[in-house]
């Protein structure tokens, strides 16, 4: 393994010991400064997640139901990664940019907020399955990226079997957004980073959401419509399915797979 995606130690106070970074059942739930490792099987994979910590209204810590749907549905229809250039905006714990990899994508870069800890739990968690990825060396790479903002590190990153000199893969061929649109606030920033980084001809965008608030459901939606009145990129609909409702795991409620593609 690389030592980028390496486990990285944590320092503590000098009164208190490394934690245990595998999460054990029996650990206080309420102890918020422990950090987890889970698993989380998706078809034939089983993953190991290394969980972030929590950033407050980042919400990367969490593994989101719909993030497993979109993971389920690359694993399904794994040509939709395979050979492609992958990018995944606010990734959180990166499971669909984890099956990206393991179904073959020639180069996955998994981003999110530029928080050195959520960027580290990212790595950390590419590194605890890379044998599980096939030892993805140079398929795969992790950038802060604040939406809205400067794209130069993220343009004409090259996968391990693509020609450095090779215009046409400077851009992406598949953006991946999993719970990414309920920040109505973001939806502009959100838009153009996909514009800016999606290839011209043929670039695409897989996206998953649920309404987590009741009334709200516009508002949710106006991303598409922005999408389609800045850029001139077009939605289709592809399922509607219920899932765990990850806040309460009694209820469920209903997910949103949607593509949207250049017009």
């Amino acid at each position: 393994v690389p030592e980028e995606f390496r486990l990285k130690d944590k320092e503590k106070d000098d009164d208190s010991h490394l934690l245990d970074i595998f999460y054990n059942e029996s650990d206080d739930d309420n102890d918020d400064t422990a950090e987890e490792v889970t698993s989380v099987i998706i078809g034939e994979y089983n993953f190991k997640i290394q969980q972030p910590p929590d950033k407050g209204t980042l919400f990367a810590h969490q593994i989101w139901s719909g993030s497993k749907l979109l993971s389920d549905y690359i694993c399904s229809n794994p040509d939709i990664v395979r050979g492609k250039r992958t990018i995944e905006f606010g990734a959180g714990t990166s499971l669909p940019s984890l099956c990206s990899i393991a179904c073959g994508s020639s180069l996955s870069v998994i981003t999110d907020y530029p928080d050195d800890e959520v960027l580290q739990a990212i790595r950390e968690t590419v590194g605890y399955n890379w044998e599980t990825l096939g030892s993805p060396l140079g398929r795969v790479k992790v950038f802060g990226h604040e939406w809205g903002t400067e794209i130069t590190d993220l343009v004409g990153l090259k996968g391990p079997e693509e020609d450095e000199n090779d215009s046409d893969t400077e851009l992406y061929d598949l953006a991946i957004l999993s719970e990414c649109i309920w920040n109505h606030a973001q939806h502009g920033a959100l838009a153009k980073s996909l514009n800016d980084l999606l290839h011209p001809e043929h670039g695409m965008a897989i996206v998953v959401y649920c309404h987590h608030i009741p009334g709200l459901e516009e508002k949710d939606d106006a991303f598409f419509v922005r999408c389609d009145q800045d850029y001139g990129m077009k939605t289709e609909n592809i399922m509607t399915t219920s899932v765990e409702y990850m806040w309460d795991k009694a209820k469920t409620i209903d997910s949103n797979l949607r593509i949207i593609r250049r017009g």
